[in-house]
């Protein structure tokens, strides 16, 4: 599944506590609708890994509330400015999944 986010196409994978943390990288959590046959993803909060996280323990707050995640690929510079804008507008925000469900 691709989701758009502020102007740029994402892919988007299914969160579980077994996926592999890469360090250094924005991770973007999302949350799951489903409406009319088109999944929709309601932004959670994001948080940059540091290159010794190895575990999902640093994004153990989110388990429990998203379904899914993302991970820009960009410059630092830009996923710096990308997490900004997601904070400074994340009342609401929500992203339509670019396949049908």
């Amino acid at each position: 599944m691709m989701v758009e986010i502020l102007g740029k196409i994402q892919y988007v994978y299914e969160l579980n506590n077994s996926i592999d943390i890469v360090g250094g990288r924005l991770y973007v959590f999302l949350k799951q609708h489903v409406r009319e046959g088109k999944a929709y993803y309601e932004y959670l909060g994001s948080m940059f890994s540091t290159l010794e996280d190895n575990t999902t323990a640093f994004m153990s707050a989110f388990l429990t509330i998203s379904t899914h995640y993302a991970l820009p690929a960009a410059p630092q510079a830009e996923l710096v400015e990308l997490k900004q804008a997601l904070d400074k507008n994340d009342r609401g925000l929500e992203f339509e999944g670019k396949a049908l469900v």
